[in-house]
């Protein structure tokens, strides 16, 4: 039950394995209705609503399909500095340690921008982060 008509929360409450969506203005027969509804494995949810949130719901699981083949072509060696950058180490402590030179750092993070399609380091992690290839 919602009295939020935000398209996101609807979309992370069917992901998160909702059957309906009621507002918390229905009637207490048409709730009491509805939860029988769910019980027997009903969905409850409107087909207006649905045929709005579907398009969204392709459109994001695509982009997190293409992000994910995305952040699959990161060497590991790139992961892990990219995992370094997250955590905010500049390059000149990146190379000290992982032993490797200033400017081999610098090729790599030129690497993961060119792979990832993005234009800075922060927007690297931001990507990484938001797709769920890291953690901060």
């Amino acid at each position: 039950m919602t009295a939020h008509d935000d398209d996101r929360l609807l979309v992370d409450a069917v992901e998160a394995g909702a059957s309906g969506f009621l507002s918390k203005d229905d009637a207490a027969e048409a709730v009491l209705a509805a939860v029988k509804s769910a019980a027997d494995g009903e969905v409850l949810i409107d087909p207006a609503t649905l045929a709005r949130l579907l398009p969204q719901v392709t459109r994001e699981r695509e982009q997190q399909r293409d992000a994910l083949a995305l952040l699959g072509d990161l060497t590991d060696r790139e992961r892990e500095i990219l995992t370094l950058l997250a955590q905010g180490m500049r390059n000149d402590d990146i190379a000290t340690q992982l032993y490797i030179s200033p400017q081999t750092v610098q090729t790599h993070v030129r690497n993961i921008l060119g792979k990832l399609r993005v234009h800075s380091k922060l927007e690297a992690v931001a990507f990484a982060v938001r797709h769920g290839a890291i953690t901060v």
